[in-house]
């Protein structure tokens, strides 16, 4: 492929994706700045690595996808690293850590609950199903970094854990007890199931 149409084929790449990687940064970055720092960053990779750029349409989402999770994850060491210096040279006391009454007014409901109480690739997988339509094991594992197998069964676990503490939130009961429990028990002290 020479140069004129590695440029046309990324410039059709960028048109056809770059709202859709603008609303994947926007979801996981609070700031609208930094969310369009990252549809940069990650348009600016994928011309470093335009040989690496799959041909076809639906392949290509998931690879950005991958490559803006990265430029995410980059921003927020940025942030995390220049929050801990400004603690740092401030003392660690903190001028400007009124409470933000928008904060008080927001109700977190069952699922916001639920979900934070996962872990952070249980959420990622999550919103990848969610937000960004990657039902697909094949396009969900590109954009994990992983195989299909492990990601159809991240994704299987991720759901069982979310329904999980929906579960506990809802009934208070964490694990029901499941019938081959007490058959084991039973049988762990000799008695008969």
């Amino acid at each position: 492929m020479d140069g004129d149409d590695q440029i046309d084929r990324l410039t059709d790449v960028f048109h056809r994706h770059a709202k859709a990687v603008l609303r994947f940064a926007r979801r996981r970055l609070a700031d609208e700045s930094a969310a369009w720092d990252v549809v940069s960053d990650t348009f600016l990779t994928a011309w470093r690595h335009a040989d690496r750029c799959p041909q076809g349409d639906r392949e290509q989402l998931p690879w950005l996808y991958a490559i803006a999770g990265n430029a995410v994850r980059t921003h927020q060491r940025a942030v995390a690293r220049r929050n801990a210096l400004t603690q740092r040279i401030e003392g660690g006391v903190r001028r400007d850590e009124a409470p933000d009454p928008a904060d008080q007014v927001i109700a977190i409901d069952a699922i916001t609950s639920a979900m934070n109480s996962l872990s952070d690739i249980d959420q990622e997988v999550l919103r990848l199903i969610a937000w960004d339509q990657m039902t697909d094991a094949r396009w969900g594992g590109t954009a994990l970094g992983i195989g299909t197998s492990a990601a159809a069964v991240r994704i299987h676990r991720a759901r069982r854990r979310l329904n999980r503490q929906l579960s506990i939130q809802r009934d208070g009961d964490p694990d029901p007890p499941s019938p081959f429990s007490a058959v084991s028990a039973a049988r762990s002290f000799g008695g008969q199931p």
